[in-house]
């Protein structure tokens, strides 16, 4: 008559081999049962991924993803040591290259940005703002739109009673706006706004061989150097 163990591992209860129990020398019949070990068999059906695990006397499956894992943002890759559910944030799938894009379910590799999208994007950065011919850079982001309109507001409404105002620039340091400039400032930005869409709409419906092509194009509509 022989015995069947199932050995877990001491350190997290899995089910790790099974053997055969060895009779004890002093007493027939009686079994020897190691530290760790069970006369129950574990479930004979194991999910992929998970392993038995010796728990309150019973068998239960628990998630096993242990081993290289990858960041789904980064690519970058990590040793995950634990049982239980995959890392938040990662995956054991290998990124193909390292510009491959997770997208939920695989990596991909990401899709060449078509020239209109590139040209959108290169007009868009030109949006920060734009130098007055007098030295004065004014800016012209969007979130700086506003500051534009209630400046030239102001000047209109009080004239030359309003204040001067300081106006920061890309250095750090600030300049002085009169009154008539406070008029003059806006219109100069948001025409330089105008221009920017009107030379995007021009070269867009130009072909060109290169994108690099393109922005000179556009460079070249709005006058840059």
């Amino acid at each position: 008559m022989t015995k069947t163990l199932y050995q877990t591992c001491a350190d997290t209860g899995e089910f790790t081999h099974a053997f055969e129990a060895r009779q004890s020398p002093l007493e027939p019949d009686v079994y020897l049962i190691p530290a760790g070990a069970v006369e129950t068999p574990p479930p004979a059906d194991i999910p992929d991924h998970h392993v038995a695990v010796w728990q309150d006397e019973d068998w239960i499956t628990v998630a096993d993803h242990r081993g290289l894992v990858f960041n789904q943002i980064t690519g970058e890759k990590m040793y995950h040591g634990a049982l239980g559910p995959m890392p938040e944030g990662f995956t054991a799938l290998v990124p193909p290259s390292d510009t491959a894009v997770w997208t939920g379910s695989s990596w991909e590799e990401p899709q060449p940005l078509s020239h209109a999208a590139i040209l959108a994007n290169y007009r868009w950065l030109q949006e920060l703002g734009t130098t007055h011919p007098d030295g004065v850079f004014i800016w012209t982001a969007r979130e700086s739109r506003a500051d534009l309109i209630s400046m030239k507001l102001v000047a209109e409404t009080l004239g030359a009673a309003a204040p001067n105002i300081a106006y920061k620039q890309p250095d750090g340091g600030f300049v002085t706006i009169t009154p008539d400039k406070q008029l003059e400032y806006p219109l100069f930005g948001f025409d330089f706004i105008r221009r920017l869409f009107a030379a995007e709409q021009t070269v867009a419906a130009q072909t060109f061989a290169t994108p690099e092509d393109m922005i000179a194009a556009f460079r070249a509509e709005m006058g840059m150097e």
